[in-house]
């Protein structure tokens, strides 16, 4: 159980990061704004938490929380950190691909403790 207490503290590094990125990289408040605000402003992202909270609100058994946990962890953020290493691969945007690998790794880590 200790470790979901790390996991937290990493899961607030990220929220700083991603905060910083989109202060760096978009410049229009309003984008900036719903970009922020995602989970609630895009469509996509509202589905996948909207899915997510359904199981972790449900009361399920903790086994059934933890391959939800798994799923969002190893396969929802995949196809953020695929784009993301496209750009990578191109040498474009180097702060975002940078920190996009370390917390690639991060979230492999939850998924593997999941």
């Amino acid at each position: 159980m200790a470790f979901y207490g790390v996991q937290i503290a990493i899961e607030n590094i990220h929220s700083e990061m991603y905060n910083l990125l989109l202060e760096t990289y978009i410049k229009d408040s309003d984008e900036n704004n719903r970009l922020f605000r995602a989970i609630e402003m895009v469509p996509c992202v509202a589905k996948k938490a909207q899915w997510a909270l359904k199981w972790i609100d449900g009361g399920e058994s903790f086994a059934e929380w933890l391959i939800v946990f798994a799923c969002v962890e190893g396969i929802f953020f995949s196809g953020s950190f695929c784009a993301i290493f496209w750009l990578k691969k191109r040498g474009l945007m180097y702060g975002l691909t940078f920190s996009n690998e370390l917390i690639s790794r991060d979230e492999g880590l939850h998924c593997d403790f999941a």
